[in-house]
Parts: structure tokens; sequence; C-alpha cells
């Protein structure tokens, strides 16, 4: 497997919103007063703000911890 692209997951909703492989974003609460938005991939897989989209050269998209992707590139 080679990534095509890849595409860190930040504060712009719109630009990740067009991504292909995105199905949703949830705006999520701790009650506590800290907010975050999650990501719903069309795999179900959940990314945030940090995370890795990546696009395989089979045209698959794929979600890595920004670990992951560290180690993968």
């Amino acid at each position: 497997m080679k990534i095509r692209q890849a595409i860190q997951v930040g504060n712009n909703v719109t630009n990740i919103m067009r991504l292909p492989c995105i199905e949703k974003c949830v705006k999520r609460n701790d009650k506590n007063g800290l907010e975050w938005l999650e990501y719903v991939t069309t795999d179900g897989d959940i990314v945030e703000c940090g995370d890795w989209l990546c696009e395989t050269d089979e045209g698959k998209w794929m979600s890595m911890s920004d670990e992951e992707y560290q180690k993968n590139k």
C-alpha cells in the first residue's frame, strides 16, 4: 500500500466535509465546557483534529492517528 495523498484534520470543517470519505461531523461536549469535533468516515472510523485521512494508491481512504502516520510516511 502506498499513500497517494494525506490530509491532516484541522479546524476547517468545510474542507474536511468535502472529502469523499467523510460522512458526517459531530460536535461533542464533555459537560465541563470542553467541546470538540469528531468526523465519521464512510467506514465508521472516528477522526479528530490532528488525525490524518490518507488516500491509498488503490483509491481507498483510511484514517491514521498522527503517531501512526509519522511511522508510515
